[in-house]
C-alpha cells in the first residue's frame, strides 16, 4: 500500500491532500494553501521544525510520527466548534482499536493518552480565508515510532502498545473513520461521537486540579463536559465552567 491510495481516497471525499517531507508546521501549510485555493485540504508531513501544541508550546516532531492538519469549512455554531476536535480523538480511538490499541482516554480538553501516558495532542483554530469563507482547522500529532521526553507529564508512543506495522494502512484506516464520522457530525448524528467521547474521558468524576490561562490553580470535581465543550467542574458546592485550562496529573 502506498500513498497514493491515501490521495485516491482523500479526493473520492472531495478533499485535496499534500503530502510533503518536512514543513514548520502543517497548520502553516494549511493555512497558505486555504489562502491560496480557498478548498477543503488535508496536509501530512513526515517531520515538522516549528511544530506547536496549545498555548504555543514547541511540540517535537521527528521522522517517523504523524503529523497532520485538517480543513473543515465551518458549518456549526461556535458554540461547537470544540466538536471538530472531538471528531479527531474519537476517530485515533477507533482507529487504534482496529489494531488492538487498547485502553486509549482523553484528557480534557485535547490530549490523547494510552493509559496515564500520553502520546497525541490536538489543536484547534478559526482561520478566514475571506468575509465569505471561514474554516477551522484541527491538527494533530501521534507519537508512533517515538516519544519526546516531557518534565510535566510521561510520554508513549504508539508502537509501545500497539500492533502497527505499516504506517500508510494505519493513516487509510484514520481518514476513513475520520470522514464517516465528519458525515455524522454534518448530519447533527454525533451524539455516538460525544458519547464515546465521554466514555473515555480520564478523571470524570474524580477530585483535580487544574492550572488555569493565568497560571492559578483551581481544585473540585470534573463533574461533566458542556456542549460547548467547556469542563463543568464543581467547586465549594458550586458549579463552575472552565473553557481554558489544563488538568495537572
Amino acid at each position: 500500500m502506498t500513498i497514493k491510495k491515501i490521495k485516491e481516497f482523500i479526493n473520492h471525499n472531495q478533499y485535496e491532500f499534500i503530502h510533503i517531507n518536512s514543513t514548520q508546521s502543517t497548520m502553516i501549510s494549511l493555512k497558505n494553501f486555504l489562502n491560496s485555493k480557498n478548498k477543503n485540504c488535508i496536509v501530512l508531513s513526515d517531520q515538522q521544525t516549528l511544530g506547536r501544541g496549545r498555548r504555543g508550546n514547541f511540540w517535537h516532531s521527528p521522522k517517523g510520527n504523524i503529523y497532520c492538519s485538517i480543513s473543515f469549512e465551518n458549518l456549526l455554531d461556535i458554540r461547537n466548534h470544540y466538536l471538530y476536535s472531538v471528531l479527531i480523538a474519537v476517530s485515533i480511538k477507533i482507529s487504534l482499536e482496529k489494531f488492538n490499541g487498547k485502553n486509549i482516554k482523553f484528557k480534557w480538553p485535547n490530549d490523547i493518552f494510552y493509559k496515564n501516558d500520553k502520546f497525541g495532542g490536538i489543536i484547534i483554530e478559526t482561520h478566514k480565508v475571506n468575509e465569505g469563507s471561514e474554516y477551522m482547522i484541527v491538527g494533530f500529532g501521534i507519537n508512533i515510532n517515538s516519544s519526546p521526553e516531557i518534565e510535566e507529564y510521561p510520554t508513549t508512543h504508539v508502537k509501545n502498545f500497539c500492533n502497527i506495522k505499516n504506517l500508510i494502512g494505519f493513516l487509510l484506516e484514520l481518514y476513513k473513520n475520520l470522514f464517516i464520522n465528519l458525515d455524522l457530525l454534518e448530519n447533527n448524528n454525533f451524539n455516538s461521537i460525544i458519547n464515546l467521547y465521554k466514555d473515555s474521558l480520564m478523571f470524570l468524576g474524580e477530585s483535580i486540579k487544574i492550572k488555569l490561562s493565568d497560571n492559578s490553580i483551581i481544585t473540585g470535581v470534573f463533574k461533566d463536559i458542556n456542549n460547548d465543550g467547556s469542563m463543568q467542574l464543581e467547586n465549594d458546592s458550586k458549579l463552575l465552567n472552565i473553557y481554558n485550562g489544563s488538568i495537572k496529573i
